[in-house]
């Protein structure tokens, strides 16, 4: 992936971010699984994050993403999990 450019910055983070409920059980259901990854690819778009790899399995979420660096990794996540929790 090429380095991505700003007005005051030259960047290029990878950050892989891994949830998994408590214990790790597989309680994420097949319709789950398909709407959090439905959602989580539209907060990543609004908010200019570069979702490079997305997998939802039955007892975790593994993220791989590029974000420009006004986030710090703590908002990032904070937004992502925000963004994709029930309302």
């Amino acid at each position: 992936m090429p380095v991505k450019r700003t007005s005051h910055a030259v960047y290029d983070t990878k950050d892989h971010l891994v949830w998994a409920p408590k214990y790790r059980r597989g309680i994420i259901r097949e319709d789950v699984r398909r709407r959090v990854a439905q959602v989580l690819r539209q907060v990543a778009e609004d908010f200019g994050f570069d979702l490079v790899e997305l997998e939802v399995g039955k007892e975790h979420v593994h993220v791989f993403l590029n974000f420009p660096p006004r986030y710090s990794i703590a908002k990032v996540v904070g937004i992502l999990k925000s963004g994709s929790s029930p309302k």
